[in-house]
């Protein structure tokens, strides 16, 4: 019955699939006209378009006048989202209602940033926590917390994968190229590989090491591997058993499993609860932010969550025309559902953000790369748009060749920041940086400029004569010089680069995941599709009976063999 009550909220708010809807019809009718991308016939021709189509939000600026699309298609956009009744979902998922439908949840990770309340139940229980977390940070800070030796813990371990890992390991990278302050090292592992592992921890001091192991479950088989490995890394060490009590001081636990963690050891003064209502791929805001706190300070941390919270009032009470998180979730429906694209590259030209890629990569497929919809249809249309990139100028280098002259142009998201100003003094190392900064910035601009203008053969036959070389010379070589141009991109340009301004950016690409699958009839807070692949290992790894295809029989049998 509570299923089919949290299931029944999307059509009780007014929601219905987009097929039915008018602006359905009138979109189709535009990516007709829009399928050869004539992005640079419209800025040349339309001299509104670029004021029509940027916003500021916070310390960004977006320009989305590089898109495959303008006002009118702008506009049948704005009309599907009060068809489908998002406006209605935005204040739902604020309100705490259960908008992650499968799982009966509501999804509140904006609690952690002041934007919404914790459900009536457990409020007190989310102060104490948040009062708990920051006392352990003001703790290992000023060196109180002792390891097995007596000697101060001053080195972070986190041990976690997907949600558990990839945000705050974005945030811990970011800050540190950006140059705030760190205490002591911070450092993360992931992978089952043990070599993660083995590499991650081979100059560091067991003595002065703290593991932070997160697992909102408690059952993630690559985090368990992790932390088994560490207490046998602590035990030789100290020449103890692993399941040596004293060792205990070297673990924190971050679950919602607090019965189960206890369980594998840990102390229940080291466990920190991670709510049910928090999922995993939007819970750096959480104590599974620890890792940033305890590197960079707990006002470091609150100043991230402030501008994640200026995002959320803006999603909350802006006009959907000029909402920031609603334009940039209205540009992925239209890019993939009605212009079929099928993938997107986002390039932050700011090596702090390299793992951004990565983030966003399983924030919208993990969120929105399904088919089923509320109603237990399956969508008619496509859905979420593959993820990849690298930080700028490293791609230029290695897959931008591609975007000029290949065969299937993308939808490209150019991510920036301003030069900081150059250095009033005469240090060279300081006006060399401010030199690089500029470059960097130029480059990014200057890519998304060359990308939509390309080079006819006429200018690249021009080129060539202009080099010296003969007619003949020049006109065998145009075809291969010439780039066709009118490759779609967006630009997100910030002026500054503080833990608020990457607390807004993370916010944004939250919203406009959830925009998106609420127009799609998606749930973006549940990830059931990749439970079937960690049953299977779980089936290989115990060689039960199960039966396998021919191929994965092959396979086992080959592993086998090379086993003995």
């Amino acid at each position: 019955m509570a299923t089919q009550r949290a299931q029944a909220l999307p059509f009780a708010l007014g929601w219905q699939p987009i097929e039915q809807t008018a602006a359905h019809g009138t979109l189709r009718e535009h990516a007709t006209r829009w399928r050869a991308f004539p992005i640079r016939e419209q800025l040349q021709h339309d001299r509104q378009r670029v004021s029509a189509l940027t916003w500021h939000v916070g310390d960004w600026h977006l320009d989305l006048s590089k898109q495959a699309w303008d006002v009118s298609v702008l506009q049948a956009l704005l009309d599907l989202t009060h068809a489908t009744a998002l406006p209605q979902a935005i204040a739902a998922l604020f309100a705490g209602e259960p908008v992650n439908l499968t799982e009966r949840r509501a999804a509140l990770h904006m609690a952690y940033r002041g934007s919404a309340q914790p459900p009536a139940a457990q409020r007190d229980r989310f102060v104490s926590e948040e009062t708990r977390l920051a006392a352990f940070v003001a703790a290992y800070r000023s060196g109180a917390l002792e390891g097995f030796s007596g000697a101060p813990l001053d080195t972070v371990v986190n041990i976690g994968i997907g949600g558990s890992d990839l945000g705050p390991r974005l945030v811990c990278e970011a800050f540190a190229h950006w140059g705030i302050a760190r205490h002591g090292t911070v450092r993360f592992v992931a992978n089952l590989d043990p070599s993660d592992f083995v590499t991650t921890t081979a100059e560091l001091d067991p003595a002065r090491t703290l593991f932070l192991v997160t697992s909102k479950s408690f059952s993630t088989a690559e985090t368990l591997s992790n932390t088994r490995l560490a207490r046998l890394w602590l035990a030789r060490h100290f020449g103890v058993t692993p399941d040596d009590p004293r060792l205990n001081g070297h673990f924190v636990a971050v679950t919602n499993a607090v019965e189960k963690a206890e369980a594998h050891g840990f102390d229940s003064n080291r466990i920190f609860w991670l709510p049910e209502w928090v999922g995993g791929r939007y819970s750096l805001w959480s104590a599974v932010g620890l890792p940033i706190a305890l590197a960079y300070g707990w006002e470091t941390f609150a100043a991230l969550r402030s501008g994640a919270a200026e995002i959320d009032r803006h999603f909350q009470s802006a006009p959907l025309e000029a909402n920031v998180p609603v334009l940039l979730g209205l540009l992925s429906v239209w890019l993939a559902t009605y212009l079929a694209q099928q993938q997107m590259a986002m390039l932050p030209y700011a090596h702090g953000l390299q793992l951004l890629p990565a983030w966003y990569q399983q924030l919208e497929m993990e969120s929105n790369g399904k088919r089923v919809r509320f109603d237990g249809s399956t969508a008619p249309y496509p859905t979420a748009m593959a993820v990849w990139g690298m930080a700028g100028t490293l791609g230029q280098h290695a897959f931008h060749q591609w975007f000029y002259q290949g065969t299937q142009p993308i939808p490209i998201e150019f991510v920036a920041f301003a030069p900081e100003p150059a250095a009033a003094d005469d240090d060279p190392l300081l006006r060399a940086r401010a030199d690089a900064e500029a470059a960097l910035a130029a480059n990014a601009v200057a890519q998304a400029e060359a990308l939509l203008l390309g080079r006819s053969e006429a200018e690249a036959f021009t080129q060539v004569r202009a080099q010296g070389r003969t007619e003949a010379d020049a006109r065998a070589l145009a075809p291969f010089l010439a780039i066709p141009g009118n490759r779609p991109s967006s630009f997100l340009l910030a002026s500054r680069q503080r833990p608020e301004t990457l607390g807004q950016l993370l916010a944004l690409y939250e919203h406009a995941t959830f925009v998106r699958g609420w127009l799609w009839g998606v749930n973006p807070f549940d990830q059931f599709g990749v439970e079937l692949g960690k049953q299977m290992a779980r089936q290989i790894e115990t060689q039960s009976d199960a039966p396998h295809d021919p191929s994965t029989a092959q396979l086992l049998t080959w592993l086998k063999k090379a086993a003995r």
